[in-house]
């Protein structure tokens, strides 16, 4: 006879929960809401303990625990970096979870009755786990790394204001002043929106170069530059800040508004 405690079971769910959330938000580059994951994990911790109750059983079939999966993620992360990709890395680092865990289990087994993982002393569920969360942390550095190298925070300010935002390190971006042969780092109409005193007009750039005029200072400080891409070319609207911050150092460079979504999914909104 195997003989679950709910409060052990709801208590290793909850750290379960909580650490593959916060490993997720490590593998999507996503901000570190300890608060959400928190709350997030602690309703997984009861689901998981109310599942084992007799009348509430159905909550363990898959697509029972597949809609709570998506639940807890989105009480986690809200629509951060598109919903659907947290969810699947989740259900990802969940499954490779449980398969160690599994295969610790399943080493250990004593040939008794009952599903393997319930019979696992919770020592061995513990140790598996912290293994694999070791792993899983070695791995995610490298990966957080490899994202700080390859993305800057950029701190631009123009006439008293002030816009951050994140930047894609690109060495394929080539664009630059044709007069005067500075770099063009290209960021998001919505990223730049705190530098201009009301939004820029929908349109080509000569339409927002036309607005920019209507403030004599911030018209002094904006050009069209022209450029050319897979997609065709035309003019972009270029200002010339009083100051670029990327990672702290200064860097002498205009700043190209786009039209449109520069990065994907919100993670980045500049192309250096």
């Amino acid at each position: 006879m195997t003989i679950v405690y709910l409060d052990e079971l709801a208590a290793l769910n909850f750290l379960c929960d909580y650490l593959l959330l916060r490993a997720t938000a490590e593998l999507r580059g996503l901000p570190r809401r300890r608060g959400r994951c928190f709350l997030s994990a602690l309703l997984g911790g009861a689901w998981g303990a109310c599942a084992m109750l007799p009348p509430l059983r159905f909550l363990a079939a898959p697509p029972a625990a597949l809609a709570a999966s998506g639940f807890l993620t989105l009480i986690a992360f809200g629509g951060d970096g598109g919903l659907g990709k947290s969810w699947a890395c989740f259900l990802a680092l969940s499954a490779a979870f449980a398969g160690a865990v599994f295969f610790a289990c399943c080493l250990l087994e004593d040939g008794g009755a009952g599903p393997c993982l319930l019979r696992c002393p919770l020592r061995t569920l513990l140790l598996s786990f912290s293994l694999f969360y070791a792993l899983l942390c070695l791995l995610l550095r490298r990966a957080v790394e490899k994202r700080g190298r390859e993305r800057s925070a950029v701190t631009v300010r123009l006439l008293g204001r002030e816009a951050g935002f994140t930047a894609l390190n690109d060495t394929g971006n080539t664009l630059s002043d044709p007069i005067s042969g500075m770099h063009v780092l290209i960021a998001d109409r919505d990223a730049l929106a705190p530098l201009f005193p009301v939004p820029l007009p929908r349109g080509d750039a000569v339409s927002m170069l036309r607005a920019l005029g209507e403030w004599e200072e911030l018209g002094l400080r904006g050009r069209l530059v022209p450029f050319r891409s897979v997609g065709g070319g035309g003019l972009l609207l270029c200002l010339r800040p009083d100051e670029v911050l990327v990672d702290g150092a200064r860097r002498d460079v205009l700043v190209g508004v786009s039209e449109k979504a520069v990065g994907e999914a919100g993670e980045y909104q500049a192309i250096l």
